[in-house]
């Protein structure tokens, strides 16, 4: 459900500008429309890449929580089962 929200939240802000994405996963296919990015990046006056990692955590922290909460399970529990595990032990 979150992530669905987080992907309305995108759509709307960025309206119907055309099919420009880039993947923000790390070993997954995030579409993310890459004036979304830019604009995340301008608005937090940081660089296009560090927009792309937060856009990432983001998304998978969403990912995470609708997952935990569909199976009434644990963040914890949810991370290590979609695989988030190792991108978050840095």
């Amino acid at each position: 459900m979150r992530l669905a929200l987080l992907s309305l939240v995108m759509v709307s802000t960025l309206g119907c500008t055309g099919p420009m994405f880039t993947n923000v996963g790390v070993g997954r296919n995030y579409g993310v429309r890459e004036n979304y990015v830019q604009k995340y990046a301008e608005r937090h006056n940081i660089t296009y890449e560090q927009a792309i990692e937060e856009v990432r955590d983001k998304t998978e922290q969403a990912a995470i929580a609708e997952h935990a909460e569909k199976y009434g399970i644990s963040a914890e529990e949810a991370r290590k089962q979609l695989g988030y595990a190792a991108a978050n032990e840095e």
